[in-house]
Formats: C-alpha cells, structure tokens, sequence
C-alpha cells in the first residue's frame, strides 16, 4: 500500500511540474494577449507611435447552418520605419462591441482558410510583422490579415 502511495505521490508531483513546465509559455502569451491602449481612427487610418496603419477591407460573413457566429475579416496596410519597430511588439487588431465585448484575432491554423474564404483576392497576408525576413530594416509597407470569430449573444 505505502509503495502504491510513493508511485502515486512521484506521478502527481511529475504530472505536476509537466504541466508547468508546457504550461508556462501559453501563460506568457495569454498574459501578453490584451490591449495596452486603444485609440479609435478615422477610414482612411490612423497613426500612433510612428506606425501608419489603414484598413484595407474588412468583410464579415454570417454561415446559414451557424447564424449565431460571424467571420470577419480585417486586411491591413501599414507605414512601418525603424521607429515604429522600436516602439511596437505586435500589431494585432481586436473588434470591440456596443456592450464592451472584445474579441481578438483567430491564432489557430483554421484561420488561414477562413482568411482565404473571405478574402476578394483569396489570399492570406499573414499576420503582422514589424520585422522584415532578410532585407535591411528600413521603411516599408507592409500588409496583414486578421481573422475574428463573433457569437451573438
């Protein structure tokens, strides 16, 4: 019975410290997941800290067989300088609701084919990034799409 209870203790305290250790790095990115501050911009864009940013298109899309749920997408066009890149970590757009809900962009590797659903041109930007891949970081302009999934309530 006692060699039972050491297994069981030694699987509870390992399960325990599994969890954390995985854990861990989704709770970074949950805590880092929310709005530092907000502005609102007029149509044709806004600017805040050195970043231009305009809306491209933003469509929505009501399936018939889910009519409770909403796909939106918002496509992006971005002025970024080497300011804008010191001063941002991200560049991710939320939708906010006449009654405060928030809802942040898709992150899940469905997303892609609803951007591609959505989009006129059926192709998916990607999400933001401030940083270029290979090329020197100078000024550029630089395109994202975001993916939302409203319920009504």
């Amino acid at each position: 019975m006692m060699k039972q209870l050491g297994w069981l203790t030694s699987a509870s305290i390992l399960f325990a410290v599994v969890v954390a250790i995985e854990g861990w790095p989704a709770l970074r990115d949950l805590s880092s997941n929310r709005e530092w501050r907000s502005i609102e911009a007029p149509p044709d864009g806004g600017s805040m800290e050195e970043l231009q940013v305009t809306v491209e298109e933003q469509i929505a899309a009501i399936a018939a067989q889910k009519p409770e749920r909403a796909a939106v997408l918002v496509r992006l066009k971005m002025q970024v300088t080497p300011a804008a890149r010191k001063a941002w970590k991200d560049c991710r757009v939320s939708l906010r609701g006449a009654t405060g809900q928030i809802w942040m962009p898709l992150t899940s590797a469905s997303s892609d084919g609803a951007i591609k659903a959505l989009a006129p041109d059926h192709k998916n930007f990607g999400l933001c990034r401030l940083y270029p891949r290979n090329e020197p970081a100078g000024n550029e302009t630089i395109h994202a799409d975001q993916a939302l999934s409203t319920a009504k309530r």
